[in-house]
């Protein structure tokens, strides 16, 4: 029986290959950098993109956009490090930002009392459609590093991905959008994010089934 046993651990010992170290540092600057790439190819899609910038109430939903898209991604990276410090404190900070987000706007709306009908035109949804199909490579970049890492946690690593994808889509459609109403940027951008981040569980499920 001993022999056996032996024998079974000298196979399974003999099969074994070097892992090599992955540097958690380098896929994050690798991701960035990919990330970075794709923003200021589609950014400048829109010509007079600078007057977007004059605007403070402007600037600060891309640098709420922005945050949840850095952070978001970077805790989706940490789930592929599993016993990670930092995972539970990036995460609750990544779900304060999108509720805050979404409650800044709806304040707005009715400290500036600028909602109207207009602002929820159909037209809208080709606003949802753009960030959903925006969405695609981000959403690819994250699974293609994530993949080759050591996730343990797939609901909350998708989570985390849709949410980083969906706000940097977010931010290169509400960039290249001629609405600016608060009411428009609340319904057919804020929330499909964070609607659509929430699917996560379900995606992270599907995306990481192949390495259970």
């Amino acid at each position: 029986m001993s022999m056996k046993t032996e024998e079974l651990i000298s196979n399974l010992v003999s099969n074994l290959k070097p892992v090599k170290k992955i540097s958690l540092t380098y896929v994050i600057l690798k991701w960035l950098f990919l990330s970075l790439v794709y923003i200021f190819t589609l950014f400048f899609i829109k010509t007079n993109y600078l007057l977007y910038f004059h605007n403070y109430s402007s600037l600060i939903d891309l640098t709420l956009l922005g945050s949840i898209f850095i952070l978001a991604g970077f805790t989706s990276l940490l789930h592929g490090m599993p016993g990670s410090y930092w995972i539970l404190q990036t995460r609750f900070i990544v779900l304060c930002l999108a509720v805050f987000w979404v409650f800044y706007l709806g304040v707005k709306i009715i400290l500036q009392k600028s909602f109207a009908y207009q602002d929820i035109d159909l037209i809208g949804f080709f606003c949802v459609g753009n960030i959903i199909i925006t969405s695609f490579l981000p959403i690819f970049f994250l699974y293609f590093f994530i993949k080759q890492m050591a996730p343990l946690d797939f609901k909350w690593a998708g989570v985390m991905i849709m949410l980083s994808s969906m706000s940097l889509a977010a931010l290169i459609v509400q960039v290249n959008c001629d609405i600016v109403a608060s009411a428009h940027i609340l319904i057919y951008h804020a929330l499909p994010v964070v609607l659509l981040g929430g699917t996560g569980f379900e995606v992270g499920k599907k995306l990481f089934k192949n390495l259970i």
